[in-house]
């Protein structure tokens, strides 16, 4: 009897832990995704043409960039000599080197319209499921009621973490967004001009798309 009286104490014991565990995470989860939500709905748009920014820091890469462009330039004709290769000048010089002045005089247009049309996207999306999300979260958040220990409990407990962690995951890129839109706006103006030359080529390519990707992330 006292060994029975000892085993339910402590099953309830852990019923009572396990339950709270779950409350609390799923408690949590819900609280971060009212959150993470909320920020994706009012997060702040990057704007590059901001005056700190295209009469600053993006100033500078762009001279540099200028600069790149047109070392690149020399190189290419002097390595073109050397090899007697017309074809890769006629190719980096009338095909190229446009290519990169057209890029470096129309980057932030073209980033300001990526952002505006991920935004665009981001604001449809949300009011289609706004409601649904917000309900979620509030679900989630006021979620009190007990659960059977077992494994259905531990499951549910196991799939409510791998759900913060991938809020948060989302959280800090979300953080992340603003900041990287502006490194990168100055690494792939760099890269661009870079690319008139044949062994810098390329360069520019993958620095855009990963620019394309950071302004897609929202």
């Amino acid at each position: 009897g006292v060994f029975n009286g000892v085993k339910t104490a402590a099953t309830n014991a852990a019923a009572e832990i396990v339950d709270w565990l779950v409350n609390i995470t799923l408690s949590g989860v819900g609280l971060l995704f009212s959150v993470v939500w909320g920020w994706v709905d009012g997060a702040t748009t990057p704007n590059v043409m901001a005056a700190w920014f295209s009469g600053g820091i993006f100033a500078i890469a762009m001279r540099l960039a200028v600069m790149t462009l047109f070392a690149a330039v020399m190189f290419t004709i002097a390595l073109a000599i050397w090899n007697r290769d017309l074809r890769e000048l006629h190719y980096a010089l009338l095909n190229q080197f446009p290519r990169a002045m057209w890029n470096l005089s129309t980057l932030l247009l073209q980033i300001t319209i990526g952002i505006g049309l991920a935004d665009a996207i981001t604001t449809w999306f949300l009011s289609v499921t706004g409601d649904g999300a917000s309900n979620f979260a509030e679900r989630m958040i006021r979620l009190d009621t007990g659960f059977d220990l077992g494994f259905g409990v531990v499951f549910v407990w196991i799939m409510a973490l791998a759900v913060l962690v991938g809020l948060l995951v989302v959280a800090v890129m979300l953080f992340a967004r603003e900041g990287l839109t502006y490194v990168f706006a100055c690494v792939t103006a760099l890269a661009e001009a870079g690319d008139v030359y044949q062994p810098w080529r390329g360069g520019g390519g993958r620095a855009k798309r990963l620019l394309w990707g950071i302004i897609a992330m929202k």
